[in-house]
C-alpha cells in the first residue's frame, strides 16, 4: 500500500453501507490505496499499526471529527461558515450570489442596488433550514420597520435577520440542492412549491403573505413529498455547482442551494452547507423523500455517486495525502 484514506461519518447522519461501498470502488479503481472507516467516537489506535506510517488523507465525509483525532497527515472535514462570510468568499470570487447585509432596522435601503423586492430571512440556521421565517417585501417597505419589535412580529423569531435581493425564479418558487464531494456533484434534487406566489404586482399584504421559500412548514403540510422534490438535474447547474464548492476547497461535503433568476436565466447560489447534516443520500431527514420514491439506490444512480465518490477521493489522497 502506497496512501492511507480514512473516511469518518456519523452513524447518526448517514449509513454505513454507504461508506463501505465508496471503499470498494476505491480500492477496485486504486488498488494500492487503503482505507479505513471510522466515526467520530473511534479512536485513532484502532487503525492497523501498518497503515500509520504511510502519507495520509483523514476526509470527514459531513462531519467534524469529534475524538478520533490522527497523528498523521492532511485533514479536511465538515465545518459551517457563517452566511455573512459566505456572501464575502462569494463576491471575492466572481461568484453570483444575492446581495446580502444583516438588516438593521430603521436604515433605508436603496432600490439601486437592492431591486424592487427582497428577502427577509432569520440568520439562524434551525430557522432557516426549516424554512420559518422568510418573508418577501417591497425594499421601499422596509424603511417603515423601526424597531426590533416589529421586525419579529415579521419573521416570527427575535433572532438577528439578514436582508437578501429577492432572486426571481417565476410563479411557482423553485430551487436546487446539489450535494458534491471535493467540487464533484454526486446528485441533484429540484425542490418547488405547488402554490403559485402572488403577481409581483400585487399590493404590499399580497407581497407579504407569500410563500416564497420551497422548504416551507405549510407546503409540507398541504402536499406531499412527491409534489414538492424531484430526483432531476440539469449540466449547467451541476456545473456552477462545482465551482461554488471550490470557494471553499478545505469542505470535502458540501451542500449547495442554488436558484435561477428566470428574467435572465443568472444562477446565483444562496448558500453551502458545510457544517454536517448534508450527507441526504442516506441520512435519517431524506426518509420522507425516500418513502416518497427518491429512494437511496436513485440517488447513488442519477450521476453514478459511488464512482464520482471514488474518484474524487482518489484524487484528493493523491495531491494532499502526507
Amino acid at each position: 500500500m502506497e496512501r492511507l484514506l480514512i473516511l469518518v461519518f456519523s452513524l447518526k447522519r448517514a449509513d454505513r453501507q454507504d461508506f463501505t461501498e465508496i471503499a470498494q470502488e476505491v480500492q477496485r479503481l486504486s488498488p494500492r490505496t487503503a482505507i479505513y472507516i471510522a466515526t467520530p467516537h473511534d479512536r485513532y489506535d484502532d487503525v492497523p499499526a501498518r497503515w500509520r506510517e504511510l502519507p495520509t488523507l483523514t476526509v470527514g465525509m459531513g462531519v467534524n471529527l469529534g475524538r478520533f483525532l490522527p497523528l498523521k497527515g492532511a485533514l479536511v472535514h465538515a465545518r459551517a461558515i457563517p452566511k455573512l462570510d459566505q456572501f464575502a468568499r462569494f463576491r471575492s470570487t466572481g461568484i453570483t450570489t444575492p446581495e446580502t447585509e444583516r438588516f438593521k432596522p430603521g436604515h433605508t435601503y436603496d432600490e439601486a442596488r437592492w431591486g424592487e423586492f427582497v428577502i427577509l430571512k432569520p440568520l439562524s440556521l434551525g430557522m432557516t433550514s426549516s424554512g420559518s421565517g422568510v418573508r418577501l417585501m417591497r425594499t421601499r417597505r422596509l424603511a417603515n420597520i423601526q424597531g426590533p419589535a416589529e421586525l419579529a412580529s415579521i419573521v416570527g423569531s427575535n433572532a438577528p435577520v439578514l436582508v437578501q435581493s429577492f432572486i426571481d425564479t417565476g410563479e411557482n418558487p423553485t430551487s436546487w440542492r446539489i450535494l458534491t464531494l471535493f467540487g464533484r456533484p454526486l446528485f441533484s434534487m429540484k425542490f418547488w412549491s405547488p402554490l403559485k406566489r402572488p403577481p409581483l404586482t400585487s399590493d404590499d399584504p399580497a407581497i407579504e403573505s407569500a410563500i416564497v421559500e420551497t422548504k416551507h412548514p405549510e407546503l409540507k403540510k398541504k402536499f406531499g413529498m412527491e409534489e414538492l422534490r424531484e430526483l432531476t438535474f440539469r449540466q449547467d447547474i451541476l456545473d456552477f455547482a462545482s465551482q461554488v464548492a471550490k470557494a471553499f476547497p478545505n469542505i470535502p461535503v458540501q451542500g449547495i442551494d442554488i436558484v435561477e433568476d428566470l428574467p435572465t436565466r443568472t444562477l446565483h447560489v444562496l448558500e453551502i452547507n458545510g457544517g454536517g447534516n448534508v450527507w441526504h443520500i442516506s441520512s435519517p431527514r431524506s426518509a420522507s423523500t425516500r418513502k416518497a420514491g427518491l429512494t437511496r439506490e436513485k440517488r447513488i444512480a442519477q450521476l453514478g455517486a459511488w464512482r464520482i465518490a471514488a474518484e474524487g477521493l482518489i484524487d484528493a489522497t493523491n495531491r494532499l495525502a502526507s
